[in-house]
C-alpha cells in the first residue's frame, strides 16, 4: 500500500494491522509542523462521504493499493462554512426587517413566521462561529491566544439570543420588535467580525461586503 500527501508519495510506517485511519494520523503528525490540516483522502481513488467514512476508517489500510492525502491550511478547512454564514447573515438581515415591518403593522402571524427563519439561521450562524474558534484554537496559535476575547466577544450574543428566545416565549410582541430593530444590529456585528478575523490572518484582513 502506498501514501500520497498530496500527490507525493511518502513513506508513513505503518503495522501490518494498522487501520486507515492509524495511517492518516501518522500523516498527521508528520505535517503538524508544518500547520496544515487533513482536509480529505481516497482510498484508490475513492472518495467515501457520509455514513461510510467511518467504516472506510475502521479498514485494514494495508486491503487497499493506495491512500491518497490532501492536506491544506486549517482556515481552507472552515473557510467555506464561514463564507455561507456570513451570507446567511445578510439574508437573515432582509428578514429580520421585513419582520419588523410586520410587527409594526401588527401583522403578529405573518411577522412570526418569518421571525422563525431568522432565529434558525442564527443558531446555525453562530454554531458555526463557535465550532470554528473551538477547531481553530487547536491548530493555530494566534486563535488559541485570542479565545478568551473571543469567548468575551460572544458574551452579549448569547445574552441578546437569550432576551429574544424570552420575548417569543411569554409573546411579548412589543419588546421583540424593539430588539430586533434596535438592539441586534451589533449581534450581527459581532459575528461578522469574529468571522472575518478567522477567514483571513490578522495581518491580511480585509472587509467583506
Amino acid at each position: 500500500m502506498d501514501v500520497y500527501v498530496d500527490g507525493r508519495k511518502t513513506n508513513t510506517d505503518h503495522a501490518v494491522s494498522a487501520t486507515v485511519d492509524d495511517v492518516l494520523e501518522a500523516v498527521r503528525v508528520e505535517n503538524s509542523s508544518e500547520g496544515v490540516v487533513i482536509v480529505g483522502f481516497a482510498c484508490d481513488g475513492i472518495d467515501i462521504e457520509g455514513d461510510q467514512v467511518a467504516d472506510l476508517l475502521a479498514a485494514v489500510a494495508d486491503d487497499y493499493d493506495r491512500i491518497d492525502v490532501e492536506t491544506g491550511e486549517p482556515r481552507v478547512v472552515v473557510g467555506d462554512a464561514l463564507v455561507e454564514a456570513r451570507l446567511a447573515l445578510n439574508a437573515a438581515d432582509e428578514q429580520r426587517r421585513e419582520a419588523t415591518g410586520l410587527f409594526a403593522q401588527g401583522k403578529t402571524t405573518e411577522a412570526m413566521k418569518i421571525l422563525s427563519q431568522c432565529v434558525s439561521q442564527w443558531l446555525k450562524v453562530n454554531d458555526v462561529v463557535v465550532q470554528a474558534v473551538s477547531f481553530l484554537g487547536q491548530h493555530e496559535a494566534g486563535i488559541a491566544a485570542r479565545r478568551d476575547e473571543f469567548s468575551e466577544r460572544m458574551a452579549p450574543v448569547r445574552g441578546k439570543l437569550t432576551e429574544v428566545k424570552d420575548a417569543i416565549l411569554a409573546q411579548d410582541f412589543v419588546t421583540l420588535a424593539d430588539i430586533l430593530e434596535y438592539e441586534f444590529d451589533f449581534v450581527c456585528d459581532i459575528w461578522r467580525g469574529l468571522i472575518d478575523d478567522m477567514r483571513v490572518p490578522k495581518t491580511e484582513s480585509v472587509k467583506m461586503n
